[in-house]
C-alpha cells in the first residue's frame, strides 16, 4: 500500500490574506480567542493591537457619559472570580485543565492595569449587594474604571470594620471583668465566622444609572 501523502497546507499564503479579510475574521472572535490570536504571529499581535479591537478587548476609555440605555458588558475576566478577598493576590484566573492547568495573579497581569471593568467604559462604577449587610463599593477614575481600580476597592471594602467582635474575645472580657481593649474584625473576618464558603460573583447584567454611573451588582452563587 502506497504511503499516505502528508497534506500540504500554505500557512504563509494564509497569514497574508488582506488585512479587511483578517479584521472580518477576527472580529467575530471573543474576547479570549483574541488573546490567543495575538501570540500566534507578529503580525497578529500587531493587528489586533490596532483600536479597531480596543472596545472588544475593552482597551477603550470613555469617550462620552454613557446614557440608561447603554448596556455595558461585563468584563470575561471577572465573570465567576470569586470577589471575598482582603489581599490582592487571592484574585486568581485558571486556564487550562489537568495537567495544563495554570494559575496567574490578576493583579500583576498588564491588562488588570490597562483593561476596563466594562466595555463601552464608564469613569464611574459602583457595585452593590457585596457582603452580609448589602454593602457596596464606589470606584472613580477619569481615564476609565480598570480591572485593578475594581478589585483594589474590593479588598478595601473587605478591609473595613464590621462593628463585630470576636465572640471568644468577648466572653473572656465578661469573664474576667476587665476592660476591654477588642479590635473589631473586618468584614472579611466577620463573614468568614459566618460562613467559611462565602462567595460573591459579580452579575452578568450591568446597568446605568441617570448620572451616568455603571451599576453592578453582587450575586451569592
Amino acid at each position: 500500500m502506497a504511503p499516505k501523502k502528508k497534506l500540504q497546507t500554505n500557512t504563509k499564503a494564509a497569514i497574508k490574506l488582506p488585512a479587511e479579510i483578517w479584521l472580518d475574521i477576527l472580529s467575530r472572535c471573543s474576547y479570549f480567542d483574541l488573546k490567543r490570536a495575538q501570540r500566534v504571529t507578529k503580525a497578529f499581535n500587531k493587528l489586533i493591537a490596532t483600536p479597531y479591537f480596543d472596545a472588544r478587548l475593552f482597551r477603550a476609555p470613555p469617550s462620552s457619559p454613557l446614557t440608561p440605555t447603554a448596556r455595558p458588558v461585563v468584563h470575561p475576566i471577572l465573570s465567576g472570580l470569586d470577589l471575598v478577598a482582603d489581599q490582592l493576590r487571592d484574585f486568581v484566573l485558571y486556564t487550562g485543565k489537568g495537567v495544563n492547568l495554570k494559575t496567574y495573579d490578576i493583579c500583576k497581569l498588564k491588562l488588570a492595569r490597562t483593561e476596563m471593568v466594562t466595555s463601552p467604559s464608564s469613569s464611574e462604577l459602583q457595585l452593590e449587594n457585596l457582603g452580609e449587610g448589602e454593602g457596596g463599593i464606589y470606584v472613580k477614575n477619569e481615564n476609565g474604571v480598570t480591572i485593578l481600580d475594581f478589585l483594589e476597592a474590593v479588598v478595601s471594602f473587605w478591609n473595613e470594620p464590621s462593628d463585630e467582635y470576636d465572640q471568644d474575645e468577648l466572653d473572656d472580657v465578661y469573664e474576667h471583668h476587665y476592660e476591654p481593649e477588642l479590635q473589631e474584625l473586618t468584614m472579611y473576618e466577620a463573614l468568614m465566622k459566618g460562613d467559611e464558603g462565602a462567595k460573591y460573583v459579580v452579575g452578568d447584567e450591568a446597568m446605568v444609572s441617570e448620572q451616568g454611573v455603571v451599576e453592578l451588582t453582587a450575586v451569592y452563587p
